[in-house]
Parts: C-alpha cells; sequence; structure tokens
C-alpha cells in the first residue's frame, strides 16, 4: 500500500469513529437544535474575541456580560487561540457550528499528532493508529464534549513532544530554526487555549529535566549547550507571540487579580479519587447499563453506583487498556527486558506524577481523605498537590482533576511500547490482525461514548425578541429572567440560565448577568446588593442541582419589601430598557407585578418568554454619598459594608461607578482619610492614569483633574491604596479582622 493511501485510509478511521463517538454534536451542524451547556462560555469567548478584533478593539475585554463591569479574561480560559480557526469559519457559519468543526478537528489531530509520534519512535504503524485512537479519545473527554471544548485540545502534548524531540535529534540549521519557531508558536496556543494544558506541558518539560538530570546529568547539559541558542529563539519568539496577552494579564493583575481563596479552594472536591481510576465514564452506554443494573439491596453496590454516576469533579479513569498495561509493567517488571523497562522508565515515572497531581491536595478514596482518629483528630495523606497551594498563580488551579489528560497521554505513549514489545513477539505475522481486533473491540468497548441530549431547563432562544431587540439602535441594556451569576464555585438566581449569555452575541447590547469560570468576589457582592436585580436572583433560585439527576429546590418567593425609589433609580443606573421574562414560572407574576411599577409594559410574546419595555431617561449620577442608602449602585468592589456617613475601603483597591453623558467633566473631588498612617493613593478612570494623591489620617476633600478621561455612561474608578492595615493586630481589644484602607465619606464629577 502506498504512503497516500495509507494516509487516507488512517484519516478515515479516525474521522469515522470521531463521527461514531460524537454523532449527537455531529447532528448539529446540520439542524437547529443547539446543546446549550457550558460550552456557551466557549462560544460566548471566542465570538467576543473575534468581533473584537474585526473592530480592531481588545480581544481579551468584554462589556457585554455581568453589566456594568468590564471584564478581562486574558485568565479565565479564554480560548483566544480559537479565534484564528474561527475567522475562517465565522463568515460562513454561526458562531455555534464554527466551534464544533473547531472541535471536531482537535479529535482528529489529536489522533494525527499522536500517530506520528509513535512512529517517530518506530511503533507498528497499526498499533500507532489504534494507540492514536485510544489517546484521541481518552474516557476523560466524554465528560468534556459536553461543553468544556478547549479540553478536546489534547493534540498539544504530542505536538509538542515531536517538536522537541525533533530539536534535539536534528543537526541540520534551517530545520533547528523552523522547528524551534513552531515549537515557540504551540507553547502560545497552548497557554491561549488552556492554562491547565499549558501547566501540564511546563510541568512534562520540567520533569523530564529532573530525571534525565539524576539519570546521565552530563548528557542532559550537552544537550543544553547545543541548543541554547534554539532554546533562546524559542522563548524569544514565545514571548513576542503572547505579547498582547501579557499585557492584559498584568492589567487584570493589577486591575483584577486572583482573590485568595479561603482554606484550598475547593480542590479536594474537585480532584481525582483513587477509586476513579478504575470508574469508567457513565457516558459509556455499555458501562451504564451495567452499573444502573447493579442490586440495589447491597450497601456497597449502592455506594458504587452512586459513585459511578456522580463523577464529573473527579474523574480520572485512563481505559482499560491502559489500567492492563500498567498491571504487567508494576506486578510484572522482572519479567520484561531491561532494555524496554529503560526505555519507558521516564514516560512511566512522569505519568505516575501527573496521577498524584490529579488527586488533589489529600488522598482520597471513596470520597473520603479524612480519617478520623477519634477526640476530633483526623487522619491526612498529603500528595504533591498541596505544593502548588503555595505559589502564586499556581493556587489559581482549583481543578487538580484536569491533569489527568497529562497522566493519559504519557500512560498512552508507555503502553504503546510495552504492546509494541508483546506484538512483535507473535508469530506468525497474520496473528498480529487479531491482536491488533482485540485490541480495536476493546477500545470501542470501554471507551465509546454517547453524547446525551440537551436538558429540559434549557428553552428554546426566543429569536423573535432578541431581533426586536437588536433593530432598537439606542443604546441601553437587557435583563433576562432568570438570569445567572455564575462562576466555577459559587452561582446566584438560575444556576442553568446560562443561555442568557447567547443574547449579546445577537442583539448586540450588555446583558445583566453571565458565567465564566472565575469571577471575583466584588461581582457577587455587588449583584446580590441591588434592590431590585439582588431580588430577582433571590426568588429565581431553583439551588445547584444537576437537571439529568436531581429535582430543583423550592422556590422561596416572597413579596418585594425594597423600595420603589431605589428600584427605578437602579433601573436607570443600568439603562435597563429591556426585560425579557419568562412567562411560565411561578415567579412570573411577582416580578411581572414589579416591573409594572418600575414602568414598564410588555411589547411582545415569543414562545415561553414575554418581552416587556421601559424607555430610558439618560440620567447623570454624578456623585455619590457613601453610606447613604443609594450607594449599593456605586460600591463596585473592594468596599466593606455601609456605615453611619461613609464605607471603608479595604485591601489594596477599591473600585466606583460613576454615570455621566457630559464627558467634559474637568474634575474628580472626593473625601477620605487613611486608617492609622498617611498613605498614597492612586487614581484611574477606567484603567487610564489620572493622577496620586496623598492621603493623610485626617478627613479631607482632594481634587484631582480628569479632562478627557470620562467616556458617555458609566465609568469605573479606580483607587490603588499603598497601605492597609488589619485592626486586629493592631490592637490586642479589637476584633475587627478587615483589611482597611481608606475611608470614603464623598465622591462627584465637577
Amino acid at each position: 500500500m502506498t504512503k497516500k493511501l495509507w494516509f487516507v485510509l488512517v484519516a478515515s478511521v479516525f474521522i469515522f469513529i470521531n463521527i461514531f463517538f460524537n454523532f449527537n454534536l455531529w447532528k448539529e451542524l446540520f439542524d437547529n437544535k443547539v446543546t446549550v451547556s457550558d460550552n456557551i462560555v466557549t462560544e460566548y469567548l471566542v465570538e467576543t474575541g473575534y468581533q473584537n478584533i474585526l473592530h480592531f478593539k481588545n480581544p481579551f475585554i468584554t462589556k457585554t456580560i455581568l453589566y456594568p463591569f468590564t471584564i478581562n479574561f486574558s485568565m479565565n480560559d479564554s480560548n483566544t487561540a480559537f479565534v484564528l480557526p474561527f475567522m475562517l469559519l465565522r463568515p460562513f457559519l454561526n458562531p455555534h457550528r464554527s466551534i464544533l468543526i473547531i472541535t471536531f478537528t482537535g479529535f482528529f489531530l489529536s489522533n494525527i499528532f499522536m500517530y506520528l509520534l509513535l512512529r517517530k519512535f518506530k511503533i507498528n504503524k497499526v498499533l500507532s493508529v489504534l494507540v492514536g485512537l485510544i489517546f484521541g479519545f481518552m474516557p476523560f473527554l466524554s465528560h468534556r464534549i459536553q461543553g468544556h471544548y478547549t479540553y478536546v485540545s489534547t493534540y498539544f502534548f504530542p505536538l509538542i513532544f515531536l517538536l522537541v524531540l525533533d530539536l534535539i535529534r536534528s543537526n541540520n540549521l534551517k530545520k533547528k530554526i523552523l522547528l524551534s519557531i513552531g515549537l515557540s508558536i504551540s507553547l502560545a496556543l497552548v497557554i491561549l487555549t488552556n492554562l491547565y494544558y499549558f501547566f501540564i506541558v511546563m510541568f512534562g518539560i520540567l520533569f523530564y529535566a529532573l530525571f534525565y538530570f539524576f539519570r546521565n546529568k552530563n548528557l542532559l547539559i550537552k544537550i543544553i549547550v547545543i541548543n541554547l541558542k534554539y532554546l533562546l529563539i524559542t522563548l524569544f519568539v514565545f514571548l513576542i507571540i503572547l505579547l498582547p496577552w501579557i499585557i492584559q494579564v498584568f492589567q487584570f493583575m493589577y486591575f483584577d487579580g486572583f482573590e485568595k481563596q479561603a482554606g484550598f479552594a475547593g480542590s479536594p472536591i474537585l480532584s481525582a479519587d483513587l477509586l476513579s481510576f478504575f470508574t469508567p465514564s457513565e457516558y459509556n452506554p455499555i458501562y451504564k447499563k451495567i452499573f444502573s443494573s447493579l442490586p440495589t439491596s447491597m450497601s456497597p453496590f449502592v455506594k458504587y453506583q452512586r459513585f459511578f454516576f456522580t463523577s464529573w469533579e473527579k474523574f480520572a479513569y485512563p481505559g482499560i487498556i491502559i489500567l492492563l498495561v500498567y498491571f504487567v509493567i508494576i506486578f510484572f517488571k522482572k519479567k520484561l527486558p531491561v532494555g524496554l523497562i529503560k526505555k519507558i522508565q521516564p514516560h512511566f515515572l512522569i505519568s505516575l506524577f501527573f496521577a498524584l497531581l490529579s488527586m488533589g491536595p489529600f488522598f482520597k478514596v471513596f470520597n473520603r481523605w479524612a480519617l478520623p482518629l477519634g477526640d476530633g483528630i483526623s487522619f491526612v495523606l498529603p500528595l504533591p498537590f498541596i505544593i502548588l497551594h503555595y505559589f502564586p498563580i499556581l493556587n489559581s488551579l482549583r481543578a487538580p482533576m484536569r491533569f489527568n489528560p497529562g497522566f493519559v497521554f504519557l500512560a498512552t505513549l508507555t503502553s504503546a511500547f510495552v504492546m509494541d514489545y508483546f506484538l512483535n513477539k507473535i508469530y506468525p505475522k497474520k496473528n498480529r490482525y487479531v491482536f491488533f481486533l482485540i485490541i480495536f473491540f476493546v477500545f470501542i468497548f470501554d471507551q465509546m461514548y454517547v453524547i446525551p441530549p440537551p436538558s429540559k431547563v434549557l428553552e428554546q432562544t426566543p429569536n423573535k425578541l432578541y431581533q426586536k431587540i437588536q433593530i432598537d439602535k439606542v443604546k441601553s441594556t437587557v435583563l433576562e429572567i432568570p438570569l445567572t451569576v455564575r462562576d466555577g464555585f459559587q452561582y446566584l438566581g438560575f444556576v442553568h440560565a446560562v443561555n442568557i449569555m447567547n443574547g449579546p452575541l445577537i442583539y448586540g447590547k450588555p446583558v445583566i448577568g453571565g458565567y465564566l469560570s472565575r469571577l471575583n468576589q466584588g461581582i457577587f457582592d455587588y449583584y446580590d446588593n441591588l434592590p431590585f436585580i439582588g431580588y430577582v436572583l433571590k426568588i429565581t433560585d431553583k439551588g445547584n442541582y444537576n437537571p439529568d439527576k436531581e429535582k430543583p429546590r423550592a422556590l422561596n418567593i416572597f413579596p418585594y419589601e425594597g423600595s420603589l425609589e431605589l428600584a427605578k433609580q437602579e433601573v436607570d443606573f443600568l439603562d435597563i430598557k429591556y426585560i425579557l421574562l419568562k412567562n411560565d414560572e411561578e415567579y412570573t407574576k411577582s416580578i411581572a407585578k414589579l416591573i409594572g411599577k418600575l414602568g414598564y409594559t410588555k411589547q411582545l410574546h415569543d414562545g415561553k418568554y414575554d418581552l416587556y419595555e421601559r424607555k430610558i431617561n439618560g440620567r447623570n449620577f454624578e456623585s455619590v454619598n457613601f453610606g447613604s442608602t443609594d450607594d449599593n449602585l456605586f460600591a463596585a468592589s473592594g468596599f466593606s459594608f455601609r456605615e453611619d456617613g461613609y464605607r471603608w475601603g479595604q485591601g489594596k483597591l477599591a473600585k466606583v461607578f460613576i454615570k455621566t453623558n457630559n464627558i467634559n467633566k474637568q474634575k474628580l473631588v472626593f473625601e477620605a482619610l487613611s486608617f492609622y498612617q498617611p498613605q498614597k493613593v492612586k487614581v484611574y478612570i477606567n484603567k487610564k492614569y489620572i493622577g496620586e494623591k496623598g492621603v493623610s489620617i485626617e478627613k479631607n476633600r482632594y481634587i484631582i483633574d480628569i479632562d478627557g478621561k470620562l467616556n458617555q455612561g458609566i465609568n469605573t474608578i479606580y483607587f490603588v491604596f499603598s497601605k492597609s492595615f488589619i485592626p486586629a493586630k493592631l490592637w490586642s481589644h479589637d476584633q475587627d479582622v478587615r483589611d482597611l484602607a481608606v475611608k470614603f465619606f464623598s465622591l462627584k464629577l465637577e
């Protein structure tokens, strides 16, 4: 068979399995049914980045969700690398279909690059195809394909391995330069695709370097010296490509940053269980049938059945083929040739380290990571992941089980060497096809998955209402009810109302609420403290439930007891012209009655949604008295609770919203005093530096020139503090543990 024909055959096998496993998603390329889950985050961010680039705007900034906040998503699984192929597809397809094609291509690239890597190691070509399938359709992806599309980008692992391997082996100057550039581009793309995958690559490079340092230090040093200039080329090109992203990251860290999480930020929950490595995917229809048939009269079976069907946060199963190979390596190591052991040793050991990383900060078995010893004492076994908790940025990696693909990649590579060894023992050669068939059918049986249909809670998009809003060119905001304010750990409102993020992509106006993997606490606090929106969020909350397995919590519907005047002020400040209200919920009448009092009238009906409209009046909100009943509108984040006539700015930064239609205002005036010691306070408007003031410990009036710095509408003023103190640490009798910086009394534009 010619090389060209062989490649066509291999590609056909990969594409066929791709369609077979992902059939329900492939159907969405040709019909109007769309699965709406976490995929909306990817589609929203990629479409936003694409539109921003088309209009010569910052691709890492969005103002159309979580209004009135300006969101920098450079460190938020931004999926920016998807924008490159998206630009080729988007002129012809909608965002959903474009992302699906990119995702399907990701599976194909994983298969192909793994195949090429194995052939580089001279693994049998048929076996390389099969192992390419095992890797490309790892069970981990049976969960992630249901919304977390960037986790399909496992092709970066074999690709980067190939580039590094060729760079080390090649003696051709021109080829080495091209490989260095290719490596830098790949590293840049992986960091713009998935931060967990970038750290898998970085940890992998580090662990391989450490392994060879202890095995053959002189050889490692020789390789580094020979390739030093090419490594420097890689680093230089990598930084040049990422320069716009790096600038945004620094800006994010300065103006937003990662908030310090309490304890281990949920990582013990979002980590693999030892039993997870031996428990297959619930989306495999064969295993699902088997586990559903377990006898419910026996407690161990009931517990394991529950464990199987609640594996989302702890899933780590690599596949039965890998488990069998590792069983042979661990228990029959002495019967394997020394040459084979030497060949697989680095891949095997480093794969185990990634397995340990995926298990999180503490060893866990059957959801138990603390062993009670009595007298309130528990025994826990710490694991390597706990070290990451003490490093900046690394401590933001809150889901250890997402290191699992690093384990599976190296475990697949290790398994390929071992299976190739046994394959070469089979004679006559025609019997090897039996071996291939066994591997193929075990792979199909063990690693196939079926993507479930969309949940019933996800309603059809009210396109007629969206089109009505789209043709309105007046600058305004949209509120969809139910809505959510949500990240990976907490939420407000209806947790499954992620489809509100579809709206801005269609009608081009900002929406209240939204969903991203990471949100600062200040965003949750701001929405929760607003009288009208806070009320809506509370009475639409049905609990954090899985719609396919659990029933929602009963709604807590109570009458609005806040001030109608404050509610009107709120919708004026946020320019909420349109409200889309779901018309078949228990809370519908209560909310419809309330928004009627706020001046909204029903304009249009589309399925389960009604469209309400209110004329916006363009009011200015150019001053705030901190401590007053309406200061929740303006205290964006970084403030303590309201006190009599003031609020404390705390930590290192506080944000204030101010709204004006007169961009010719010349001065920003604020009254404040510093806590405990005088300090310097830097002031920014919309992230543009406007000046610095020395704030004393006495109440004073401060004036800063802001000529030309204002935008029409809502502006964000940032106060960056140079000092902050915790009263409880200053005075033994004080119980106040707030990190106080500056006391603010008032602020206004003049």
